[in-house]
Formats: structure tokens, C-alpha cells, sequence
């Protein structure tokens, strides 16, 4: 048996090249790209609370979504999604800064070795060029459910993760956050998830999922090992 849950953000912020020393992290906005009326540069980064889901759970699908509020962009980008590797401090983090003290190894969350994990994409979507606008989720980006598993278990450090578009030009969208007074506006992830104890092994032939109906035994039998 699966169950889906809708995750919010524990944080969010956004970052801008134009504004370096200022923390957006009580801003109502999120955003990626650049204006469209000002060479700006906009990132944003965001840490999932896995909270809700219990401990020894098998993470099945994860799925990002955000609502845009504003469009100040003429060209369609693809949005990546990339695990940051800086312990962030939301409440602190700037152009320059991941924290207060200590630097970016490149401004923005742009060092793919340092600040941020560029081996691994955890998702990509494309990012329209005139999104609608005030509609709750729509725009949506799949997340490699077996990278969100390793957030969510603490085999890799779940600081957050960085959002970006391709090229950076012309191409700025402003999307809500999780400041946004407009609650089903704000950032989620989707998840699917089944807990890992309902796998059973019985003369070495894993189930798992199996219901009863009318007294037989049915519904996605996976075999794991055995014949």
C-alpha cells in the first residue's frame, strides 16, 4: 500500500547578483533567471521538510511544484533542480554568502563542485517563456526518487537544493514562496511513498502490496530473489 503526501518547504530563498548582501528569506516571492527589463540574476533554493513522512519509508515518486505569480521573461528555459553541498543558513544565505562568515565558492550557488552537486540532476523542467499566472501548481518538475530517498534518510546531507535555468537571459519567472499569503500557492513536493516492512519473504519469493480479496491473495507480487 502506497501513500502520497504533499511536503512543504522547512525554508526558501532567493538570491540575486544585483542585491548580493540581502537575504530574501522572508520575501513572499522566489525566483530564477534574468529580468527581462535589467541584467539581473535571480536563483532560488529550497529545503523539502520530510517530516511527515515516517521513518523507514520507500520513497516511489517525487514531484516539485511551484505556482508563478510573475512573468518577467520572453524566452522558455529549462529549470534544473541540484543538490547543494553548503550547509545553509536560510534566514543568513545572500549572492555572496551561504551563511554569515563564510562565502560562496562561487556567488549564487554557482560552484557545480562545491556549492552545489553538478553530477547529479535531481530534475529538470522546461520553464515557459508566459507561464500562467496565479494558478496553484502549475508549474510541475519530476524529481529522481531515488535522490530524494537519500535526502530523506540522511544518507546525503539534505541542505537543500538549487534551482536555476540554463541560460540566464531574458528569462526571469518570480514564483511564490513559502512566505506567500496564498497558502495553496506556495512550494511543494508530492510524494509517493510505501513502507519498507511490508515486503515479506516467503520460500525465498519477495511480496510485497498483497491484498486479500474474496480470500485470495492479490495485487503487484514482486519478485525480489528466489525462482
Amino acid at each position: 500500500m502506497t501513500t502520497i503526501v504533499d511536503l512543504p518547504m522547512l525554508s526558501d530563498t532567493m538570491v540575486q547578483d544585483n542585491a548580493p548582501t540581502t537575504n530574501n528569506n522572508s520575501s513572499e516571492y522566489l525566483a530564477t533567471g534574468e529580468s527581462s527589463t535589467g541584467s539581473y540574476i535571480f536563483r532560488s533554493l529550497i529545503k523539502i521538510d520530510f517530516s511527515s513522512i515516517p521513518a523507514g519509508q520507500n520513497i516511489l515518486s517525487a514531484t516539485l511544484k511551484m505556482t508563478p505569480v510573475i512573468d518577467d521573461s520572453s524566452n522558455a528555459r529549462t529549470m534544473y533542480a541540484h543538490r547543494i553541498l553548503r550547509d545553509v543558513v536560510f534566514a543568513e544565505a545572500t549572492w555572496n554568502i551561504y551563511k554569515t562568515g563564510s562565502n560562496w565558492g562561487t556567488g549564487g550557488c554557482s560552484n557545480s563542485s562545491s556549492d552545489y552537486d553538478g553530477a547529479v540532476i535531481l530534475g529538470s523542467a522546461t520553464q515557459p517563456a508566459s507561464p500562467t499566472l496565479n494558478s496553484a501548481d502549475s508549474f510541475t518538475m519530476s524529481l529522481t526518487a531515488s535522490e530524494i530517498q537519500k535526502l530523506y534518510d540522511g544518507t546525503l546531507s539534505n541542505y537543500g537544493i538549487a534551482l536555476f535555468v540554463s541560460t540566464q537571459s531574458n528569462d526571469e519567472i518570480i514564483y511564490a514562496s513559502t512566505n506567500n499569503a496564498t497558502s495553496t500557492y506556495r512550494p511543494k513536493v508530492t510524494v509517493e511513498y510505501e513502507s519498507t516492512s511490508s515486503i515479506k519473504k516467503f520460500s525465498g519469493v519477495a511480496y510485497a502490496s498483497i491484498k486479500k480479496i474474496s480470500g485470495v491473495a492479490i495485487a503487484d507480487i514482486k519478485k525480489l530473489e528466489g525462482v
